[in-house]
């Protein structure tokens, strides 16, 4: 692959890995495709090709078959819900926010079964808050 790699994660069942690929994944500034690698090796899959925003951060609670990410989409934020097996893709929510913090790779947070989040969200007429 000849891309940047950025925040992997370990499927829960241990079987791949997704992560976010994409020309400029630097530190701090991570935007790309998401993408799932079989955890014994091989070709990674696109798991979002022609999405119109930039995947930023990856969650993925251990009782859940799908993952979540963030994105910058629009000059702002959204969340959205990821099932690797059917490559459906839900937005959960769009906003003018931030909701990754400057240089901080903290993303969203989600309870072990997926039905809660938290979220740090500020904007430029807004502090951080939870």
């Amino acid at each position: 692959m000849e891309r940047q790699l950025a925040a992997p994660r370990w499927a829960p069942d241990g079987q791949s890995i997704v992560f976010i690929g994409g020309m400029m994944s630097d530190e701090g500034s991570t935007g790309g495709d998401v993408f799932q690698v079989p955890a014994t090796g091989g070709d990674a899959r696109n798991l979002t090709p022609g999405l119109k925003s930039s995947a930023s951060n990856i969650t993925w609670p251990r009782n859940s078959r799908q993952f979540y990410f963030t994105q910058h989409s629009d000059g702002g934020s959204s969340v959205s819900e990821l099932d690797p097996t059917t490559g459906q893709i839900e937005r959960l929510w769009q906003g003018d926010e931030s909701i990754n913090p400057p240089f901080d790779d903290t993303g969203i947070s989600m309870t072990a079964d997926g039905k809660s989040s938290a979220v740090i969200r500020h904007s430029w007429q807004k502090p951080p808050e939870i």
